[in-house]
């Protein structure tokens, strides 16, 4: 079996989220899946962030201040140092429109808050080809 912590050792995880305390817990959760959290509450920093910092995945809310959540995915995407990392969307938005325009503009997958700590440790590794 495949040792998750040391295979995660380094791999940077971009949690973008405006709401302070989901913010925290998003890092604490990412931190305990021992990754290196790197964390904006913004879409437009976001963006910057995931070209500086290349993370390995990005854990995406939708609605964000200045650049909304799809916006920014569009942006990543756009980008040719971050068009490849793959992003889920973390978000309490869940109709079906939010699911497809995040999908459209290149979100690679959908999490809708509230959620368990085990989907989101099973979507990271699907996307990081990590076993639990």
């Amino acid at each position: 079996m495949l040792d998750f912590l040391n295979l995660r050792k380094k791999k940077k995880v971009l949690v973008v989220e405006d709401d302070l305390h989901i913010r925290e817990m998003l890092v604490a959760i990412v931190k305990t899946f021992g990754f290196e959290p790197i964390a904006t509450p913004d879409g437009g920093e976001a963006c910057t962030l995931a070209a500086s910092q290349q993370p390995a995945i990005i854990l995406m809310d939708i609605m964000l201040p200045t650049v909304s959540g799809v916006d920014a995915v569009f942006l990543i995407r756009s980008n040719p140092k971050t068009k490849d990392i793959p992003i889920i969307m973390c978000t309490a938005k869940n109709k079906i429109e939010d699911v497809e325009k995040s999908l459209a503009a290149g979100a690679n997958d959908y999490l809708t808050k509230p959620f368990e700590v085990e989907q989101l440790r099973a979507k990271i590794g699907k996307y990081l080809a990590i076993e639990p």
